[in-house]
Parts: C-alpha cells; structure tokens; sequence
C-alpha cells in the first residue's frame, strides 16, 4: 500500500517539475527523502536504538523513482538547452554521516 502511495507522490512531482521546465525555468533541484528510518522520532515510536531499516527501503525506492523520472524529463527535448532538473541526493549524505564518516 505504501510503495503505491509513493508512486503516487513521484508521479505527482514530475508533472510538477515538467511544468516548471516547460514554463522555462532553467536549473531546478528537487530533494531525495534522507534515511527517514534513522530519525530521533522513528527510532523513539518503533523503541529502537537503530535504524528502521523499512522505512529506509522506503525512502530508497522514493529517491529510485525520482531519480528515474528526474532522468526521463532531463532527456526529453526543453524550451532551453540550459533547462536541468538534479535529485539532491540527501540519503547518500545522511547515511555517510550516520556511518560515521568524517568527509562527504
């Protein structure tokens, strides 16, 4: 039911940012879900002193999809060869932070 909701959503997004780019809006970034599994709030409801490891397969498959439509609007012919859509990949940088490394 969820992995439905989420296609959904992503759905939703890329219309949203296909309008932008035909509107003429040139450089646009959109964000990926983080590690939404290693939240304080996540981790104190679930009674875990780590990581709920579904949530972030589901915050993965999020940033999949996104990441995939993201792609299919960049390479379809725009208003201006300067148009560009980037997935902010903020799972990629919270799980090195969350891994422990020092340098991003």
């Amino acid at each position: 039911a969820l992995r439905g909701f989420i296609k959904l959503v992503v759905k939703q997004i890329a219309e949203d940012l296909n309008r932008l780019r035909v509107m003429g809006l040139g450089k646009i970034a959109v964000t990926g879900l983080e590690e939404v599994g290693c939240l304080p709030v996540v981790t104190v409801l679930t009674n875990r002193t780590s990581c709920f490891q579904p949530f972030n397969e589901d915050a993965a498959y999020h940033n999949r999809l996104l990441r995939n439509a993201v792609n299919a609007i960049n390479a379809r012919p725009g208003p201006s060869s300067s148009a560009a859509l980037v997935v902010l990949p903020l799972y990629d940088a919270f799980h090195l932070i969350l891994s422990g490394h020092t340098k991003l």
